[in-house]
């Protein structure tokens, strides 16, 4: 069966799991086809940006025969020891540069994973390129491979590139350079995967005009469904003693996912209703608050409600998910195109509601669509208030609001990685023809 090169700066155990689950779960069922991988992904301790180890529970979905090379970022090694003063200075001011010309930057991480495809391109005797972003590193560099070594190319595109929020923050010359590259990967590719609706929709009428539409497919994120058809046989009942509200996302900050809507809305509840905080618990898994918001959470005594846990391995982390009694979603800010993959999880579970707060968009539609639970604009503090205090309410008259998961099997991952092992096929046959 044919051999796949895979590139991907996110994979386990580094990052949170949401970076690379996809990836995972993708390999994992792919390979009982007989797909071979090979993947190029960072050194677990000189990383691109300092990062925890948070996904190290998908480490037992990675196929046995997976081979992993793991490079080390450039300018992370530690300095020599027994060198001069003027030595350490150097490399020192060196690494100062770079950080505040280019920020965190993957490009030179990439350039060394370049040259490690090129020197192992005749050893791996590879079939295919497989790439994974953001970051976009990953798809530049997959796309240079495919072009040197004449191999097809397949780009897994997880989020919007030109047009995203990250992108409208750069200046007008980076902009135009990665609206060139861009075009440069779509026409070298010989498949380009969208996550949405929406984004293939975008991809689609994007590179109409150049004839690439073709190529441009939709397969959605996930949840992998063995993990939670046990809960399925369970009697639904009030299993925990406090009302719970729970989060399972990470990176809560301001100005991406911000949690300022959902603090206030809660605070607005809660001075209606006070004596609901001796009753209800707020959880987060996976220490996914930053420091924006300690203020503001002492300041409205949320501090005594609010738990914040470490990574769990995924049997916990499911568990944790069944205990829920409402599921709060927070969507990035002017990210309509996306959804993540949390939202997958949480109809997986087959249980509780979902509070999503986000603007009119992906995530929006599939909540509407498959009656998940309800969504509210950043800006809806009130009617936000009000459907927690609806879902509290029925919770304590023993009439819990519950949802279930009729029509999830179409987002299995299982068959996901089906359609995408289609998609592999079909970018082989067109590289022949």
């Amino acid at each position: 069966m044919p051999k796949v090169l895979v590139i991907s700066r996110h994979f386990p155990p580094i990052g949170p799991i949401g970076g690379s689950i996809r990836l995972v779960k993708f390999l994992k069922y792919t390979s009982l086809k007989g797909w071979q991988f090979i993947v190029l992904t960072q050194d677990l301790e000189k990383t691109v940006i300092p990062e925890e180890k948070l996904s190290t529970s998908l480490l037992e979905d990675i196929p046995a025969e997976t081979q992993i090379e793991r490079v080390s970022a450039p300018f992370k090694g530690d300095i020599k020891r027994n060198r001069s003063l003027f030595y350490y200075k150097l490399i020192v001011l060196k690494r100062y540069i770079i950080e505040k010309l280019l920020g965190n930057t993957s490009i030179f991480w990439g350039i060394k994973i370049l040259i490690h495809g090129i020197l192992n391109f005749k050893k791996w005797d590879i079939d295919l390129i497989y790439s994974v972003s953001p970051p976009f590193t990953d798809a530049f560099i997959g796309c240079l491979l495919a072009l040197i070594s004449q191999k097809p190319y397949v780009l897994d595109l997880k989020d919007d590139w030109v047009g995203s929020p990250d992108f409208q923050k750069k200046n007008i010359y980076r902009q135009q350079l990665e609206n060139w590259l861009e075009r440069l990967i779509i026409s070298s590719a010989s498949a380009i995967v969208t996550v949405t609706p929406q984004s293939h929709q975008l991809y689609s009428q994007r590179y109409a005009r150049a004839g690439f539409n073709d190529i441009i497919y939709y397969v959605p994120n996930g949840s992998d469904l063995e993990e939670y058809k046990e809960l399925w046989g369970r009697k639904r009942r009030i299993e925990t003693r406090k009302f719970t509200i729970l989060s399972a996302v990470w990176g809560f900050r301001k100005n991406y996912r911000d949690l300022t809507a959902f603090l206030l809305s809660l605070d607005v509840f809660l001075n209606k209703h006070p004596e609901a905080k001796q009753k209800i618990d707020i959880i987060f898994l996976g220490n996914s608050l930053s420091s924006d918001y300690k203020d503001m959470i002492t300041e409205s005594g949320l501090a005594k409600i609010i738990n914040e846990t470490g990574a769990l391995d995924r049997k916990e982390f499911v568990e944790s998910l069944w205990k829920a009694d409402l599921f709060l979603l927070i969507q990035p800010i002017n990210n309509t195109t996306a959804i993540s993959g949390t939202l997958y999880e949480y109809w997986a579970t087959g249980k509780a509601p979902v509070l999503l707060i986000a603007e009119k968009g992906a995530s929006t539609s599939l909540v509407e669509r498959f009656d998940l639970g309800m969504h509210f604009h950043f800006s809806e503090i009130e009617k936000c208030a009000s459907y927690i205090e609806t879902v509290y309410r029925a919770y304590q008259n023993g009439r819990p609001v519950w949802i279930n998961t009729e029509s999830i099997e179409q987002f299995d991952r299982r068959a996901l990685a089906m359609q995408m092992e289609n998609i592999w096929h079909r970018a082989l046959s067109r590289h022949r023809e």
